[in-house]
C-alpha cells in the first residue's frame, strides 16, 4: 500500500526530452503576441492620425455627395495594403 505505481505516458516521455524546446515554444509565442500588439497600436495611431489629417477632404466629399461607404473604401484601400 506505500509503494505508488507511476507508469510514464509517450508524452512525459516526449516532454522530457525536447523541455527545451517547450520553454523556447512559449518564449516564441509570447514575443509573437508582443509584436501584433504592437503592430496592431501601430495601424490603429496611422489611421487615427491620417484621418486628423484629411478632416477637411471627408467634410468636402460629404458635401460633394458622398456617402459613409465611399469614404470609409478611400481610406480602406491604404489601410488594406498597410495590413497585407
Amino acid at each position: 500500500e506505500s509503494i505508488e505505481l507511476s507508469i510514464p505516458t509517450m508524452m512525459d516521455d516526449i516532454y522530457e526530452e525536447h523541455a527545451l524546446e517547450f520553454k523556447l515554444r512559449g518564449i516564441v509565442l509570447f514575443m509573437s503576441i508582443i509584436a501584433l500588439i504592437i503592430s496592431v497600436l501601430g495601424i490603429y495611431s496611422a489611421i487615427t492620425l491620417d484621418t486628423e489629417y484629411r478632416r477637411k477632404e471627408m467634410a468636402i466629399r460629404k458635401i460633394n455627395g458622398a456617402g459613409v461607404r465611399q469614404i470609409v473604401l478611400i481610406f480602406a484601400r491604404l489601410y488594406i495594403v498597410l495590413v497585407i
